[in-house]
C-alpha cells in the first residue's frame, strides 16, 4: 500500500481547498451548488480548529504523500451516539491511480475505530462511478442498498449506491 499521512487542515492548504471546492465536476457528489471564496474557506479552516467533532459533526483531513498534498478525506454526519459517520475522499485528478485513496480510506477507518470509537462508516457513491465503487469494495465496504434518482445533475436524476463497513 502507498505510504500516506493524514493531517489536520492548515491555513497554507487554502489554495488546494479553493481548487477542490470550486471544481464544478465534483459539485454533484459534494452537494455544492455555488463557488466558495478564499475568504470563506479561510474562515472555515479557522473555525474547524476551534470546534471538536462532537460539535461540528465533521472531520476533514489532508492526505499527504512524500510531503505533497494529494487530496483530502472527510468524516461527516458524525453520530457519536450511534458510533457511525459518512466518509468521502478526494484525490487530485493528476495523482489518481496511485493507491492514495485506498491508503487514506484504510488509515481513516483505523483512526475512526481506535480513536473515535466508531462502529461503522458509510459512503454514498453514484452508481455510474465504477472507479469509486471498486475503490470502496477494495477497502472492505459492502454495498447495502441503492437510492433511486437521488442526485439531480445536468437535467438527469442519478442513482446512488450505499456502502457500509463495520469497523
Amino acid at each position: 500500500m502507498t505510504e500516506i499521512h493524514l493531517r489536520a487542515i492548515e491555513p497554507e492548504d487554502i489554495e488546494a481547498m479553493y481548487q477542490w471546492e470550486n471544481d464544478q465536476t465534483l459539485w454533484a457528489t459534494s452537494n455544492t451548488h455555488a463557488p466558495f471564496s478564499k475568504h470563506v474557506l479561510t474562515q472555515y479552516i479557522m473555525e474547524t480548529q476551534r470546534f471538536d467533532i462532537q460539535t461540528s459533526k465533521e472531520l476533514r483531513l489532508v492526505v499527504e504523500a512524500n510531503g505533497q498534498v494529494v487530496g483530502c478525506i472527510d468524516l461527516f454526519n458524525i453520530d457519536v451516539f450511534n458510533h457511525r459517520a459518512e466518509l468521502g475522499v478526494l484525490i487530485n485528478n493528476d495523482l489518481r491511480n496511485r493507491s492514495y485513496a485506498t491508503s487514506a480510506i484504510t488509515a481513516l477507518c483505523d483512526y475512526a475505530k481506535k480513536h473515535l470509537q466508531m462502529h461503522q462508516l458509510c459512503a454514498e457513491i453514484l452508481t455510474e462511478n465504477a472507479v469509486s465503487l471498486h475503490l470502496f469494495e477494495k477497502c472492505g465496504f459492502l454495498r447495502t442498498g441503492e437510492k433511486k434518482d437521488w442526485f439531480f445533475e445536468n437535467g438527469f436524476y442519478k442513482n446512488v449506491a450505499v456502502y457500509q463497513k463495520i469497523l
